[in-house]
């Protein structure tokens, strides 16, 4: 099993419940995840390949009347 959650003041907050019995014990392994800033580059590219293709183009389109970006640049 694997759960996400926040270290804050030294205890662990997970972002879902566990559904284990109280008092069975368990091995944790941590590994810090980094995010890169909200909007930068480095997000955008990490989410690029996620969205389904209708989501995608309606995104293009969004930036392509608002910044004037030349749709053979994105091909």
């Amino acid at each position: 099993m694997s759960y996400l959650g926040t270290v804050k003041d030294g205890h662990l907050e997970l972002d879902e419940p566990i559904h284990l019995a109280s008092g069975t014990r368990v091995e944790v392994n941590l590994e810090a995840v980094v995010r890169p800033d909200v909007g930068s580059a480095k997000a955008l590219l990490e989410i690029a390949g996620r969205l389904p293709a209708d989501e995608a183009d309606a995104i293009l389109a969004a930036a392509q009347a608002c910044r004037g970006v030349e749709p053979k640049l994105w091909a």
